[in-house]
Order: structure tokens, then sequence, then C-alpha cells
């Protein structure tokens, strides 16, 4: 009986894998973010069930092989810890040098000009270069763990 128990309450799970240590796993209850192959549009679901080879919400249902792109969130963003702040470090370290040379100095000078805009520019590009997505490959892949 305890077993028949345990074996009904296990569920689905949905395993993002990225490399060999990186992974996160997606229960039912979770919201995730995806893009379909040759498709742009971003769809958002809260997973409500997870079949042997279908991810569940509501009415909706999507096959994991039509999945082209994973978008990241919580759990993915784990995977790159400076990755998606380089834009905020390199446009207010640009920004705070510029008002701590004013500051000090009380004049603007030229040097401190370029290298406070080049940072700055260098945060605008990183944040033009830097994709918010994950595009599935075959080493990148869904996976439903029983």
């Amino acid at each position: 009986m305890f077993m028949a128990l345990t074996i009904v309450a296990q569920d689905n799970r949905l395993l993002f894998h990225y490399s060999r240590y990186k992974e996160a796993i997606y229960t039912v209850g979770d919201v995730i973010s995806f893009r379909e192959k040759r498709s742009k549009e971003k769809i958002t679901w809260q997973i409500t069930d997870i079949t042997d080879s279908t991810i569940v919400s509501g009415e909706r249902s999507i096959l994991l092989h039509k999945i082209g792109a994973m978008y990241v969130d919580q759990k993915s963003k784990i995977f790159f810890p400076f990755r998606y702040k380089y834009k905020y470090i390199l446009i207010g370290g640009g920004v705070s040098y510029f008002l701590i040379n004013w500051f000090n100095s009380k004049e603007i000078d030229h040097p401190s000009t370029i290298i406070s805009v080049s940072m700055v520019s260098a945060g605008v590009i990183a944040g033009l270069l830097i994709k918010d997505y994950i595009k599935l490959k075959p080493r990148r892949k869904l996976v439903i763990l029983r």
C-alpha cells in the first residue's frame, strides 16, 4: 500500500540540461518562458502538468522537441553569475567615475570624460549583445525526469 502511494505521488519533472554541471529542474507550478523553433515570440506558461513528452499549461500543451530556446529565469540565471550584470556594473561605474572625478577636482577634464563615456558605451553594448535566452542545441536540451 505504501509503495503504491509513493509511486502515484511522484510527478514528472522537467530538466533543463545546460552543461555537465549546470542544470535546472522545473516542477508543476513553476513558470517557464520559451520560444518555439523558427519563431521569435516569447511564450510564458505556468506548468500545470508534465507528461511523458509534453509540457501542459491549462488547455495548452507543447512537445519538448518543438521548443527552440529557453528564456533566462531565476533557476537558469545562476549558470552565469556576472553575465547579466555587466551592463549595470559598467554604466554605474562610468557615471560614478565621472561624478567622483568631477567632485574631487571641481572641473571636467578630457581623460576622465573619455573613460566615463567608454565605460557607459561598453555597458550599453553589453546590454544589446547579451541575449536573455539560451538556444537549445544537442548538448543543451530539455529532458523529462520520471
